[in-house]
């Protein structure tokens, strides 16, 4: 179990080392790089403190590892929503984007008061299907860009990968369910990154969207010039 967590941190290190490559002052790459980056630290301080040193730490060891997490599923939530402003009014975006904040500052707090990893879990389901996948989904009905087939991929592998984590199946001595489940991330990792290097394809233009370049920040809202529904 650990290894395939170091494996996936392994992965997740490079995409954010080809992301960072790119230069292209897009909003969009730069959320993704930096949910690589946190993704790849929770995965590795889970392998680590969560598996292979377990017995030398206690569970308040593993919070580091659970909040670089949730930070890595609020880069990927403000992606979605910053990318869906090509279809959705300014003023949603800027609510969606300060509610994405409040959403992850309490559930940090109540991961820290019970030490409880159901809310990361949640936190991580709420990110990605009831944020994330919805959002791409109508972006991709609207635009068909590429990098939100992608990403609809990469959430929908990853639902799969949900029933083998909780189940325990023993497939081999050293191969267990959570390792089943961490290759079904794996792959659903791929197809996030694909899905990141295609975000600013060309799709269908907006008549009132803002095209000139900004500084990436991660926690700006949107140009009040950007299209609407």
């Amino acid at each position: 179990t650990s290894g395939t967590d170091l494996i996936i941190a392994i992965m997740c290190f490079w995409f954010f080392y080809q992301l960072n490559r790119r230069k292209d002052g897009q909003q969009t790459t730069f959320l993704m790089k930096y949910h690589f980056l946190f993704l790849g630290f929770a995965t590795l301080s889970g392998g680590l403190f969560g598996h292979a040193f377990l017995y030398l730490v206690n569970d308040w060891w593993k919070l580091p590892g659970w909040y670089m997490s949730m930070i890595s599923i609020m880069f990927i939530e403000r992606a979605a929503i910053e990318h869906s402003a090509k279809v959705f009014k300014p003023k949603l975006i800027k609510a969606l984007l300060a509610l994405n904040i409040i959403e992850l500052v309490v559930i940090a707090i109540l991961t820290g008061i019970t030490i409880n990893f159901k809310f990361v879990q949640f936190h991580s389901f709420y990110g990605l299907v009831c944020i994330v996948f919805p959002f791409h989904l109508y972006v991709y009905s609207k635009t068909k860009n590429l990098g939100s087939k992608w990403t609809l991929a990469g959430i929908f592998v990853m639902m799969l990968g949900a029933p083998a984590f909780n189940i325990p199946i023993i497939i081999h001595e050293f191969f267990n369910h959570k390792d089943l489940s961490h290759v079904i991330i794996m792959l659903s990792t791929w197809c996030l990154y694909k899905g990141a290097l295609h975000l600013n394809d060309q799709t269908t233009p907006s008549p009132l969207r803002n095209t000139s370049p900004k500084t990436p920040s991660p926690l700006r809202g949107t140009s009040p010039k950007r299209g609407r529904v």
